[in-house]
Order: C-alpha cells, then sequence, then structure tokens
C-alpha cells in the first residue's frame, strides 16, 4: 500500500460527513485509543509528503488499513444487516455519493461532477446512467441507513 496525493489536485477537497458517520468516527477513535494502550512499543508515526497523518482507520498496530480489507469489512457488515454485499466496497460508496447529489434533483449533472472532482461530466453521468428512476428512492433509503435520525433532529437535539 502506498499513501500519496490525491490523483488530482481537484480531487481534494473538504466533505460534509453526516452527523451519524462523525459519530462512529469517535467511536472508532475510542477503539484506536484501546489498541494504543494496550501496544507495548510506540504508536508508529505515519508521514506522507512530509506531513504527520494521523490515521483514524489503521491495524491494532498502528499502520493502515489496506482498502482491500476496508472492502471486506463492508462487506461482512452488509451481511450481519442482512444486506446482500454483492458489489459493496469501498468504491460503492463514492458511487453512492455521486447517486446522492444527482438525485437530490437541486444538482445539474455538471454541479456534481465538479463537487467530486471529474474533470469529464461523462465520467459522473456513467455513475447513475443505469439507474432509471431509481436514484431518488436508492438516495433516501440510503440516507436512512446511514443516518437513521429524523430531519428536524439533525443537530442533535431531542427538541
Amino acid at each position: 500500500m502506498m499513501l500519496g496525493p490525491t490523483k488530482t489536485q481537484r480531487t481534494a477537497g473538504r466533505q460534509l460527513p453526516a452527523p451519524t458517520f462523525v459519530q462512529h468516527l469517535h467511536r472508532r477513535r475510542e477503539h484506536q485509543q484501546a489498541d494504543i494502550e494496550k501496544l507495548p512499543t510506540a504508536w508508529p508515526e505515519v508521514v506522507c509528503d512530509g506531513e504527520h497523518l494521523d490515521l483514524v482507520f489503521t491495524t491494532p498496530t498502528g499502520r493502515p488499513v489496506l482498502r482491500q480489507h476496508v472492502d471486506r469489512a463492508i462487506r461482512a457488515a452488509a451481511s450481519g444487516a442482512g444486506l446482500d454485499p454483492s458489489g459493496l466496497g469501498t468504491h460503492a460508496g463514492w458511487r453512492s455519493v455521486v447517486t446522492n447529489l444527482y438525485a437530490s434533483g437541486s444538482l445539474d449533472i455538471a454541479d456534481v461532477a465538479e463537487f467530486v472532482g471529474h474533470t469529464d461530466v461523462s465520467t459522473t453521468r456513467g455513475y447513475v446512467q443505469h439507474e432509471g428512476e431509481r436514484p431518488r428512492e436508492v438516495s433516501e433509503k440510503a440516507f436512512l441507513l446511514l443516518d437513521p435520525r429524523p430531519p428536524h433532529d439533525a443537530d442533535g437535539d431531542d427538541d
């Protein structure tokens, strides 16, 4: 595995994760802290292009996780949730982002391409061209799975 820059400068960007996803990241960080405390040696420092990286997803010994292992974990989680794991993996999440943005109906396909860093709109169109009328339904179901709180509770308040 190699750590390095994104394919193009346009693909680097700031993403706004859903609140439930942020909670999952905090839980992952807690588990990682437990791994750090158990390790008999120092937690390895990961540096890429001279910048110290504080990785969230690591092995129990602090090394970066291989993408293939993440794919396997995604499929296992889907199976555990009673979902068909075929076709799932890290790239499926990216396809979901593109499909959800397009399905929202408020963005032109060129806007979606710009946001996700595709230099050619046909790349973005390829992500959604076979979806027909399904993107909005898929988007709504995916959002409920990823962030099941009602929209009025998006800020975490119960009132």
